[in-house]
């Protein structure tokens, strides 16, 4: 139960980290406005190692995100509960990089940019980030402006 605890943190984590900090981003789809707020549209996570009631419990809790992006500074909620997690952010070479904390402990991730349509963006990533390891997930988002 322990294992599967951890598993759904790592998880739960990776999804919440969600961020920029430009009004225009490198990546797919040219330029877009992240400042406003965000909600998740849509979660694939493909793996062979993770049981599937883990994948779709951790759908849905990346389903039930919403994201504040200020000029500067991101905070992520998380269904009825506000400020899961809060950080800063930076935009470089196409991809997202966010830094900061939250109910799961310290965040940081780093999600390539696949596509940014102004009031919608595609960004995925893998677990763990460090390609040296193995992989245990792949992840696409997609998020759209409300």
């Amino acid at each position: 139960m322990k294992k599967l605890s951890c598993v759904l943190a790592v998880v739960a984590a990776t999804v919440c980290l969600i961020s920029c900090k430009s009004d225009t981003l490198g990546g797919g789809g040219g330029g877009c406005s992240m400042e406003g707020n965000w909600k998740v549209k849509s979660v694939d996570i493909q793996s062979e190692k993770l049981n599937p009631s883990i994948i779709e419990i951790s759908k849905n809790i990346a389903l039930a995100r919403t994201y504040n992006f200020t000029a500067d500074s991101i905070t992520i909620n998380e269904g009825t509960r506000a400020a899961a997690a809060t950080g800063k952010y930076v935009v470089e070479d196409g991809r997202l990089k966010m830094t900061g904390s939250g109910v799961n402990g310290t965040l940081a991730e780093d999600m390539k940019i696949d596509d940014c349509g102004g009031s919608e963006v595609k960004l995925s990533y893998r677990m763990p980030a460090d390609t040296t390891i193995q992989a245990i997930a792949t992840t696409t988002l997609v998020i759209v402006k409300q």
